[in-house]
């Protein structure tokens, strides 16, 4: 009797899950490997006049980033990108520069993983033929008030109205909502996701 209940307990321990694994209610673990790519979007207008070199710009997750069938970041999750190089648009007509590049993202056990990727990068037109049609243009401007006034000498007048080309300013580089940024996974990364 003894020997048939102490098989009976040995039996019921053998079937019974170990403490932590309770038949697979708990999380897997899976690799989102290497070079895995990943879709970004911007979610705010960016400006070269507003923007700051290094500034953190919140970006999402555009499509669903999937590892062994599993999706281990969904669509809307929360990135981030950087301010990489940012110019202003200047005077004389140069366009202004900007370049944002992602940096990390979130994913779906709450990790946040870094990011590498091409940097976004939008140009402001530049206007220096503009510039420079005002700063040849205008001081024959300036000689035809001179002589309208009886001047001889233009020269005083043709001065002011050359500066004029110097206060043309080139457009500012935009980065609007819905701009793509395409990044890659660096390294391997184990994720939980749940069964």
């Amino acid at each position: 009797m003894q020997k048939t209940i102490l098989l009976l307990f040995i039996g019921i321990l053998a079937t019974t899950p170990a403490a932590g694994q309770d038949g697979g209610a708990g999380p897997d673990t899976i690799v989102l490997p290497e070079d895995t790519r990943v879709t970004l979007k911007i979610l705010e207008e960016l400006r070269s006049d507003e923007a700051e070199e290094s500034q953190v710009v919140p970006l999402e997750v555009v499509l669903d980033v999937v590892a062994e069938g599993r999706r281990v970041a969904i669509t809307g999750a929360y990135a981030e990108g950087r301010v990489r190089r940012v110019i202003p648009a200047k005077h004389f007509g140069k366009g202004g520069l900007l370049e944002v590049e992602p940096i990390n993202m979130q994913l779906i056990d709450g990790q946040r993983i870094r990011l590498v990727g091409e940097a976004r990068k939008s140009t402001g037109r530049n206007r220096k033929f503009l510039a420079w049609a005002v700063a040849i243009i205008s001081p024959g401007v300036g000689a035809i008030f001179a002589a309208s006034a009886g001047n001889d000498s233009a020269i005083p007048f043709m001065l002011p109205f050359a500066g004029l080309g110097f206060l043309v300013k080139g457009k500012e580089a935009v980065l609007p909502p819905e701009t793509l940024i395409t990044a890659v996974v660096p390294k391997d990364v184990t994720v939980k996701v749940e069964p």
